[in-house]
């Protein structure tokens, strides 16, 4: 079947600019997300107390700034703009790509940078696996994954369950001493099915439905006494897709559905909220072939948003957008270029987007990328109707992201140095108002600007392996001749990570360093630097495997937020034990 097909996945043409890729995750089956890009990638993630309230930013931009997608389908709170990393168990993808679109591909929301969380093709032969583990703070998961092959299908179920007290030693300014870290449990369960149905002389229709429920407590920060905060997330998602090939010309269709509910109870304070929000999404790209040297491809996107917060509000938007891309190559030279238009059922903010690729090849080791893109983001519906504060007559905020590439890749060696700059215009900024009561606000005035340098490497040498990266990164106010950072944002950032083979047995050591973050727009006051080493060990004998990981090898005292305290050293060991019957077809 692979060999007669396409794959469906990887068909467009739409933009194909990659700054990292990761299709091996290294870690347990208790990571988020949020774990394996600090791992692997140069973003900053940035957890709240553990297992709360995790999320991204790229090259400086905020969480609203950065879009995830889910096989073509936005995560995104509708709300608030947010995607929780620790709502993301990172066993269910397959591959995660960051950096890697643009507005002109995707649509709204990546204005500093995008996510897309991926689901390959099921494997392609019968299979059960069973894994259990359990670690540091009473952290226990289970999981069952099953895959049936037939002549016809293929299908996949993968079902898990995670829970932790997470109750490490903090030093709280309330305890003359260390205490555990209280109201901090929290449990998770989930589903993924996906089945891919075989049509006779047509690729195959993929079909993915994927439920999960958490149940979290909210702990205190190292300022309050006492926390009774918690939290219930519901979601079910539901994605389609099938390509058809007609001659030389291929079609796309994508369909899916995010649904999600959260209910928040605090005690201490009395507040008590309920929201839910619906994504709803309809796809066709088509992409023509007309000699080696040129593709062309057109798009239709129509997405729904929908959401009511309570009490507060009950919104829906509806977004269309047509795209047209040309793909060309010529000898050493290959140029993307794409437009898209947007229309807006509820503003007359009219978005037209282009974005040119040109990428050489200057030796059979050597070449160079550059890339020009603008992009845009709608105003969230917190942004526009939340009560009191909310702002209807906002614009949609747009950028504008160069960047400029270098690779070598050899046999044993890969090497990636980019430099970028990206310009967020119209920043919308939830910032006090004239009554004392913060507000959404537009600052037009103002021109957030990041800037900086990439490097990422990797090479194998027998059974070594090496891969790192590091970037400096400049986030600043345009106009601001102090050329202060920006709050929370690190200037430096790095990771390496080294891995070793022998027979049955790997082991793999790894660095993080985030260097400070300032706390105030004047530079004064910051959280200090941070250094963590982790390492894993793994034994493998036929079906059976074992796991072995430590984290925060120095146990340290470190700080991501202020005032909110992260695990100290702790361990997780995982077996696994799996049936597979070879490939029958």
């Amino acid at each position: 079947m692979d060999s007669v097909v396409l794959d469906s996945t990887h068909i467009s043409i739409r933009g194909e600019v990659e700054r990292f890729k990761i299709d091996t995750f290294i870690g347990s089956d208790v990571d988020f997300i949020g774990n394996v890009l600090t791992q692997q990638a140069l973003v900053f993630v940035k957890p709240a107390s553990g297992t709360a309230l995790s999320t991204i930013s790229i090259r400086g931009g905020t969480p609203e700034q950065t879009a995830v997608y889910w096989n073509g389908i936005s995560l995104q709170n509708t709300l608030n703009g947010n995607v929780d990393l620790n709502l993301l168990p990172a066993m269910v993808f397959d591959e995660v790509n960051v950096n890697n679109t643009n507005s002109v591909r995707t649509g709204s929301g990546g204005t500093a940078g995008n996510v897309e969380l991926n689901n390959g093709k099921i494997d392609t032969s019968n299979t059960l696996k069973f894994n259990t583990g359990f670690g540091s703070f009473n952290t226990l998961n289970a999981s069952f994954k099953a895959t049936v092959i037939n002549k016809k299908n293929r299908l996949s179920i993968l079902s898990y369950v995670q829970k932790s007290d997470n109750n490490y030693p903090i030093n709280s300014v309330f305890s003359s001493g260390p205490k555990r870290l209280e109201n901090a449990e929290y449990l998770m369960a989930g589903t993924l099915y996906q089945q891919e149905f075989s049509i006779k002389n047509n690729n195959p229709i993929h079909i993915r439905f994927w439920a999960q429920n958490a149940q979290r407590n909210i702990p205190a920060t190292l300022l309050e006494s006492e926390s009774k905060k918690n939290q219930i997330d519901r979601s079910v998602r539901f994605q389609s897709d099938w390509s058809k090939l007609f001659d030389k010309t291929e079609m796309k269709i994508i369909v899916g559905s995010f649904i999600e509910s959260l209910a928040y109870n605090d005690s201490v304070s009395e507040i008590y909220t309920t929201y839910g929000f619906i994504n709803n999404t309809a796809l066709v790209h088509l992409k023509r072939k007309f000699d080696k040297h040129v593709q062309a491809g057109l798009d239709f996107e129509l997405r729904h948003f929908g959401a009511d917060a309570d009490t507060f509000y009950a919104q829906s938007r509806v977004e269309v957008s047509e795209g047209a891309h040309l793909k060309l190559k010529l000898k050493k030279w290959q140029g993307h270029f794409g437009a898209r238009f947007v229309q807006f059922t509820n503003t007359t903010d009219l978005p037209i987007l282009y974005a040119v690729q040109v990428n050489r090849k200057i030796s059979n080791k050597w070449s160079v990328l550059g890339s020009f893109t603008t992009n845009y983001r709608l105003p969230t519906f917190n942004s526009l109707f939340w009560r009191p504060g909310g702002n209807p007559g906002l614009i949609a905020e747009k950028s504008t992201i160069a960047e400029l590439s270098t690779q070598l890749k050899t046999s044993h060696v890969s090497v990636l140095a980019t430099v970028f700059s990206n310009d967020i215009y119209d920043q919308i900024r939830w910032l006090p108002g004239k009554s004392g009561v913060f507000e959404a606000q537009q600052v037009l005035n103002q021109l957030q600007w990041n800037r900086g340098v990439e490097i990422t490497a990797k090479t194998q040498y027998k059974k070594l392996q090496l891969d790192g990266g590091a970037t400096k990164l400049i986030s600043t106010v345009k106009k601001d001749k102090t050329k202060k950072q920006q709050s929370y944002v690190p200037m430096h950032q790095g990771y390496i990570n080294a891995g070793y083979t022998h027979r049955r047995w790997q082991a793999r050591y790894g660095i993080q360093w985030v260097s400070k973050r300032f706390i105030d727009t004047e530079n004064t006051e910051f959280v200090p630097a941070y250094l963590l080493h982790q390492v894993q060990a793994q034994f493998g004998y036929k079906a059976f495997k074992i796991n072995v990981i430590a984290r925060n090898l120095a146990n340290l005292d470190y700080t991501v937020l202020p005032f909110r305290p992260n695990p100290p050293r702790n361990y997780q060991i995982d077996i696994s034990y799996t049936i597979n019957k070879h490939k029958t077809q």
